[in-house]
């Protein structure tokens, strides 16, 4: 008997417990029509209950303070975390909130302290998928077009563009990579030791970057579509690259994504323990009339905080037959379902992964909400919430499937009515009781695979795998961590400066290798005089760090970073309105020797296409990793530096498109001469795209 048969032999013995489920779940049925209770939010108040253990061992704890003064002196007394990055202080200070590191005997007699709200012990939460690690075939657009799970939810007929204002999604989770398939409207790392590095690639597990993808990969030739590109994202890393958080930092995110006025929140992440700082952070987002939706935990039993709390959007897991997926958590908290298993996304390096766990069904929920919010952005969050609930598939037990399947199509079909007849105590609309459509094969094999620019490529062609991916982004975010190797001017070889040709075709000599070697092994002699001391100097420092270097993945990972900082480092910047083009530069300490210059190097706003320029160079790149070769000048030969961004503007970004150029790129290609023809570039620098 096969897994379908199965399954619907089981939910025909079930069905008289199923109808009376329908019953006692929160959505009740009255007769044909469907009445939705309110959910009323009384004010938060801390207990007062004892529980920190009052011992000597020394803990991070979490400390609420009455005003500015308080904080002042507990902060004054006790040693911050060392989980906090220096992003955070702002962020925590402005809501008195501390995290330090006190014993649990110096906890207890702080929580009785006047002018102290509440103490906790700062806990962990982790994020609630799994990106597969397994190789996978490469696909086509076409086979991707229409996505298992954008069948089932139903978003074929989404409309984009309908509505006076776009709906502003924060995603509070392991980052988002920064490419032109998830645009990013503005984002924070709070992970420390990563304050200052670009966003690009610092999602190391992908965890976030996936999350993203399911909301608002753009419509393009590259990956998957998501729900709505035509939302505003915003980003806030919280998880690490084992997907962890100690729950302060989820309470930072919470109040950076509520300062950007932003209207949803996801967090595709969970934890068994009931804070009840995270829950007051929770409850201020709510009250701010944010959108809150968290996955409901994989822990096949107990819904997980934050999704547990009132204020909170709980969402399982379903598979391609509809049925609820076997860790999906389950109880009286769960509100909606969404597709789970095996749910493709957005990968790193502008690749495909396939994921799995309630982490992917979250988004479903918050893409579907921000489509039906942008019709009208004047309603409430709650009735987006109520309308979320009327429109959902029933066909489940309440414990299992909350009020259902989320289900686009039909909430756009009812949202008129529904609206018309809105009141905040109850909302009165006919059930959705349709035919899922449930997908008869889905054959995804677990992993990754390469993006569109490299689906030329022939079978027998090595294939990045989801942990290739990750090692590779460790390696290409390695470069800011050591401080021997920090800087652009004292180590200009692994941070895109002086010829960052010759030095990007090095590291990917003994990238392709997969080991450490002199440059001379590589080189000429005429060839090491020119670019010998700067070889040397590379060599010498990765073989200092050599025991944190994890193979080839990992070196050519330091080769991405040398590439993408070559386009913070080395570009001039110009409108159409200016004569001159001006030195892009950190701080105006670089500015020697030029007198028309900018600010904002590492701004991805200033100049954005030479960040896609970038990632086009990183996939020249990838095609030659995939290949096993070294890079040659060619890796920064494409066609998208000029005026890529010809009439697009950005709120609050006056130099998002300016047009850019590199610095010396023909005369550092030619220095580096391997009998290629020149004539590209040459015909290209004609146009203003090079000096």
């Amino acid at each position: 008997m096969n897994k379908i048969l199965q399954r619907t032999v089981s939910l025909v013995l079930v069905m008289p417990i199923l109808c009376y489920s329908f019953m006692v779940c929160d959505v009740k049925i009255a007769g044909a029509k469907t009445v939705l209770e309110s959910t009323y939010r009384n004010s938060f108040v801390f207990s007062q209950e004892d529980s920190i253990q009052k011992n000597e061992k020394t803990e991070n704890y979490i400390v609420f303070s009455e005003n500015g003064r308080e904080y002042n002196h507990v902060t004054s007394e006790y040693q911050e975390a060392d989980t906090i990055s220096k992003n955070s202080e702002d962020l925590l200070e402005g809501n008195h909130v501390a995290v330090l590191t006190m014993s649990g005997k110096e906890a207890n007699s702080l929580q009785n302290s006047e002018g102290i709200k509440h103490v906790e012990k700062d806990g962990m939460v982790k994020g609630s998928g799994k990106i597969r690690n397994r190789k996978i075939r490469k696909k086509k657009q076409s086979e991707l077009k229409n996505e298992w799970n954008m069948e089932m939810v139903n978003t074929a007929g989404r409309k984009d563009g309908e509505g006076n204002d776009t709906v502003k999604v924060a995603i509070i989770d392991s980052g988002v990579d920064f490419y032109n398939d998830v645009e990013i409207q503005d984002y924070i790392d709070l992970v420390p030791g990563y304050e200052d590095v670009l966003p690009l690639y610092s999602d190391i597990s992908g965890h976030g970057t996936s999350v993203a993808g399911v909301i608002a990969a753009q419509e393009n030739e590259i990956g998957i579509t998501g729900i709505n590109p035509n939302v505003e994202l915003y980003s806030a890393r919280v998880l690490d690259e084992n997907n962890e958080a100690p729950i302060s930092r989820v309470i930072e995110g919470i109040y950076w994504a509520k300062s950007r006025g932003v209207n949803i929140i996801n967090m595709s992440f969970g934890t068994a323990e009931d804070s009840e700082a995270l829950h007051s952070a929770i409850k201020e987002a709510a009250d701010a009339g944010i959108l809150l939706v968290a996955a409901a935990g994989n822990t096949k039993s107990q819904v997980e905080y934050p999704a547990a709390y009132d204020e909170v959007i709980a969402v399982g897991s379903v598979d391609s037959d509809g049925i609820v997926s076997d860790n999906s958590a389950n109880g009286t908290e769960l509100e909606l379902v969404a597709p789970g298993e095996k749910v493709a996304s957005t990968g790193g390096f502008q690749g495909t992964v396939i994921c799995s766990g309630t982490s992917m069904a979250a988004p479903h929920v918050s893409g579907i909400a921000s489509l039906l919010w942008q019709k009208d952005k004047s309603v409430s969050a709650k009735f987006i919430r109520d309308l979320l609930r009327a429109s959902a598939n029933r066909y489940g037990d309440a414990r299992e499937y909350g009020s259902g399947l989320v289900d686009y199509e039909y909430a756009e079909s009812i949202y008129d009515e529904f609206k018309e007849n809105y009141k905040e105590a109850e909302a009165v609309i006919e059930p959705n009781i349709s035919q899922i459509n449930t997908i008869e094969s889905n054959e995804y094999v677990e992993g990754s695979w390469l993006g569109v620019h490299h689906q030329q490529l022939l079978d027998s062609v090595t294939v990045l795998s989801a942990a290739d991916v990750k090692t590779m982004k460790e390696g290409a975010i390695y470069p800011d961590h050591p401080e021997d190797l920090k800087g652009k001017t004292a180590n200009p070889g692994f941070h895109g400066a002086e010829n960052y040709v010759a030095n990007t075709i090095y590291l990917s000599y003994m990238a392709r290798d997969g080991k450490l070697a002199n440059a001379s092994n590589y080189f000429t002699e005429t060839e090491m005089e020119n670019f010998g001391d700067i070889f040397n100097d590379m060599y010498t420092k990765l073989q200092k760090h050599s025991g944190d270097i994890k193979g080839k993945y990992f070196l050519w990972g330091i080769v991405i970073h040398n590439i993408t900082d070559s386009y913070a480092h080395m570009t001039y910047v110009k409108s159409d309105s200016m004569s001159s083009w001006l030195r892009l530069v950190h701080d105006q300490s670089e500015n020697s020797g030029n007198p028309g210059y900018l600010v904002g190097a590492d701004n991805l706003y200033i100049a954005r296409g030479r960040w896609d320029s970038a990632q086009t160079a990183v996939n020249n790149a990838i095609y030659e990793i995939s290949r096993g070769r070294a890079l040659t000048f060619r890796v920064y030969e494409h066609e998208s530096y000029f005026n890529t961004y010809p009439n697009e503007t950005l709120e609050g970004y006056p130099y998002f498109n300016y047009n850019f150029k590199m610095i010396n790129l023909y005369q550092n290609a030619k220095a580096v001469d391997y009998g290629a023809s020149y004539s590209t570039i040459l015909k290209q620098a004609t146009y203003g795209s090079f000096k």
